[in-house]
């Protein structure tokens, strides 16, 4: 298993998973996605998310599929929150170990106790927020959408899923909805995220405000 190897690699590899600082290289990208829902026939249905499947399992298949083709054993993957939504536990801890990436977790909403633990047991769990650095550039990763987040007003950027794009069509600041049905069911890079980020403006939440 790539993600615990034996003697010093497992021990390189995790400070490697629990560090706030990265520097990117040509062998460790980072991506980002939130949203995956697995089993959860609902995001199927139009009146929902209208994800084009005929079945679940079709679906659930491609977006494992698809990250797999983006995201390399030695790359960093943020993943948001809100997995699963089902009652096969077997069937998503299947589904886990195939995914490549060193494997950093975010609790969403719909992550219940035994989605955390296989968190916990395939990658790095941090919770409900995490403020990271990746090439100097400063990221709160949050499942849900914030107004400010640290350092908000001197350009951070806030990277959240939750609203499955219902929020995309305004951004707010420098953040960014990785919900993978809006991103072609497909990781979202650091580059793509900073070619976005780099149009818009900081949010300026510490100036005076005319009364």
């Amino acid at each position: 298993d790539y993600l615990f190897p034996l003697g010093n690699r497992r021990k390189n590899r995790r400070e490697k998973m629990s560090s706030r600082k990265f520097t990117r290289t040509k062998n460790e990208e980072h991506y980002w996605a939130s949203d995956y829902h697995w089993g959860h026939e609902l995001v199927l249905d139009p009146q929902y998310d209208g994800r084009p499947f005929k079945t679940i399992e079709a679906h659930d298949l491609t977006i494992l599929n698809n990250h797999n083709s983006i995201v390399r054993p030695t790359d960093h993957f943020w993943f948001l929150g809100d997995l699963y939504l089902g009652k096969d536990y077997d069937y998503v801890e299947m589904m886990l170990k195939q995914m490549n990436g060193v494997l950093h977790f975010m609790q969403g909403n719909h992550d219940h106790k035994k989605t955390r633990k296989l968190y916990e047991k395939y990658g790095d769990f941090r919770g409900e927020q995490s403020t990271i650095v990746v090439d100097g550039q400063q990221i709160t990763n949050n499942h849900c959408r914030m107004y400010v987040w640290p350092s908000s007003h001197k350009g951070s950027w806030c990277i959240h899923g939750h609203s499955h794009g219902d929020l995309d069509n305004a951004p707010w600041g420098k953040s960014i909805d990785v919900s993978i049905n809006i991103r072609d069911m497909s990781p979202t890079s650091f580059p793509f995220i900073k070619s976005l980020m780099d149009q818009r403006e900081a949010l300026h939440h510490h100036r005076k405000k005319e009364l």
